[in-house]
């Protein structure tokens, strides 16, 4: 299978609202050679507004943001959809990309008219470098240097992670740098830690996730926060009736036998405390799986023989009844959330009927001035609607006066706040955040932002002129 690594600059790290600006992708084979690549760009929406903190990051200059030579975000993220999908089957890759760059990409497919699912449709599947990384640090020992930080924690970033392991060409935070670094991670974890390697190749495929918890007795899991890896030895136990990418396993370092007496509800309110004992599986999400006898060190299970393991497991097997309720409690801590007002956040609410895919193949070839009409064969709202919106951010003349002025003052509003709640960042809050920067800014950063400061200012002002 060929790999395909890929990074983004972004506005924001609010994926659902944020835009990518920068996104580059590396084609390679199976051994890691580059046999393509691409990098591309574009200027700022009208309707998003960047973050001062991202901006400071990512070193882009608010003549860039806003240059008109630069391609639109429809064409963009088209030019994006096009290549990706020329490239074939590919397994997809990133540095905490599962974090960021998976979704950002995701959205800007949705709102682009675009299949948002691509790294894991067509054969097509996903992994994240950084959880390897963190994988092969527990598990395989040795395969990585690792700088440590001031608390003596080893240190995870890319320039650090790759410096420490013989990378000195870093450019950090330019999306096409950035992957040249992560590419040389890559090779050190495939060379180095290659069983880590081929088990995370694996289970970055849902099906295989499935067989092994289904097949697998017991089974290692780890799972990662603020740095920390834990690792339990668990056996699965149900599946979430909110969520079927979502399966329970349940703690063996806990005896079934205690939950069994408990009351619903002093089960639900046991299993939000933690050490929880029933843990939550993505399937879909690429679980850090291993054998029991690589179990490091720290596994609290470990200390148990196997005919104690067995005894616990068939406890459980034994006993459908407390597996129920132990799913049904452990669902019950599941957030729920309501329905969204906001299109950008209904991006899960329904899969695209094959119908409206083939509608949103005829709209994508059809002039701009054709494409309104086109939308109307359309089954699913959401989809209309942005599709008005990018009629309107393309082309604006194939609309009606109405429809021009209905997007105009709707991302008026959005960037100046006047909608409630505003899940996005606006202008007066951008303002404050530079605001709070500057004051606290080293001489490196001070002109860079004074620039962003102006410009969002600026904005702000042009759009209280207009509408006086």
């Amino acid at each position: 299978m060929a790999f395909v690594f890929y990074d983004t600059e972004t506005t924001g790290t609010n994926w659902q609202f944020d835009q990518i600006l920068q996104f580059a992708a590396i084609k390679t084979d199976h051994d890691l050679h580059i046999v393509d690549e691409f990098q591309l760009q574009s200027r700022l929406l009208p309707h998003v507004v960047p973050s001062p903190e991202a901006m400071k990051v990512n070193g882009l200059k608010p003549s860039h943001l806003t240059d008109p030579s630069l391609p639109s975000h429809y064409q963009m993220m088209q030019s994006i959809n096009s290549r990706l999908r020329g490239w074939g089957r590919s397994m997809f890759m990133g540095f905490n990309n599962l974090g960021l760059d998976e979704n950002i990409l995701r959205a800007a497919f949705y709102k682009t008219l675009h299949r948002p699912y691509l790294t894991v449709m067509d054969g097509n599947s996903r992994t994240d470098l950084l959880k390897l990384a963190r994988a092969a640090h527990l598990l395989a020992p040795g395969a990585l240097r690792l700088n440590t930080g001031d608390y003596g924690a080893p240190v995870f970033k890319l320039g650090d992670l790759a410096r420490a392991n013989g990378y000195n060409n870093l450019n950090a935070h330019n999306a096409r740098a950035d992957l040249d670094a992560t590419l040389h991670v890559a090779r050190i974890l495939m060379n180095e830690a290659p069983a880590v390697w081929n088990d995370f190749m694996r289970f970055a495929q849902k099906s295989a996730v499935l067989q092994h918890i289904h097949d697998e007795q017991i089974f290692g899991l780890a799972e990662f926060y603020k740095g920390k890896a834990y690792t339990w030895l668990v056996t699965r136990i149900g599946i979430s009736v909110r969520d079927r990418n979502i399966h329970y396993a349940f703690d063996l370092q806990f005896d079934p036998a205690e939950f069994a007496a408990l009351s619903d509800e002093e089960l639900v309110e046991r299993l939000a405390t933690l050490p929880r004992p029933v843990k939550k599986l993505k399937v879909n999400g690429c679980p850090v799986l291993f054998a029991v006898e690589d179990a490091p060190a720290g596994t609290e299970a470990r200390a148990l023989d196997d005919a104690e393991l067995e005894l616990r497991v068939r406890r459980l097997r034994d006993d459908p009844g407390l597996t129920a309720r132990l799913v049904a409690a452990r669902d019950a801590s599941l957030p729920i959330y309501p329905p969204s007002p906001h299109v950008e956040q209904q991006i899960f609410d329904a899969f695209t009927a094959d119908n409206d895919v083939a509608v949103l193949e005829q709209f994508h070839a059809a002039p701009w001035e054709k494409r309104y009409a086109i939308l109307s064969a359309l089954q699913d709202g959401r989809l209309c609607f942005l599709g008005e919106e990018l009629i309107y951010l393309e082309s604006p003349g194939a609309l009606s006066t109405e429809r021009r002025a209905f997007h105009a003052v709707r991302h008026r509003n959005r960037v100046l706040g006047l909608e409630a709640p505003c899940p996005w960042l606006t202008l007066p809050a951008a303002i404050e955040l530079a605001d709070s920067m500057i004051a606290l800014a080293g001489p490196g950063d001070l002109a860079h932002l004074q620039s962003h400061r102006a410009h969002l200012v600026g904005w702000r002002d042009s759009l209280a002129s207009v509408a006086a």
